[in-house]
């Protein structure tokens, strides 16, 4: 009998093991993305920001969550322009290995 596949994480349930991830290693955690964050600062932050604002020890991440094969929207690779032009760091995530090899602990 074959064993039915996996279902597919979702970027919601990506970003929840990348924030419980940063939290544990002593990140700062500012989440943009979740439930309901980005309809309630429409108008007051440009669109198209990353999903995740991480810090610590001085240092700071945005990090752009995507499951497997996602790609950016129009509005995020112009934020994320934005973001690099002023010299802040950002990356697109697809997966915990990434944030881990990106950032370390």
């Amino acid at each position: 009998m074959p064993v039915p596949a996996l279902p597919k994480p979702t970027e919601t349930d990506i970003q929840d093991m990348i924030e419980e991830w940063l939290l544990l290693y002593h990140w700062v955690v500012l989440p943009f993305a979740r439930r309901g964050t980005h309809a309630q600062l429409r108008g007051v932050l440009p669109t198209g920001l990353p999903d995740i604002l991480a810090i610590k020890d001085g240092q700071y991440r945005w990090l752009e969550v995507k499951r497997p094969g996602g790609n950016l929207s129009a509005d995020q690779v112009a934020a994320h322009m934005m973001l690099r032009s002023v010299g802040a760091k950002v990356d697109t995530v697809y997966c915990l290995e990434d944030v881990i090899e990106k950032l370390g602990t």
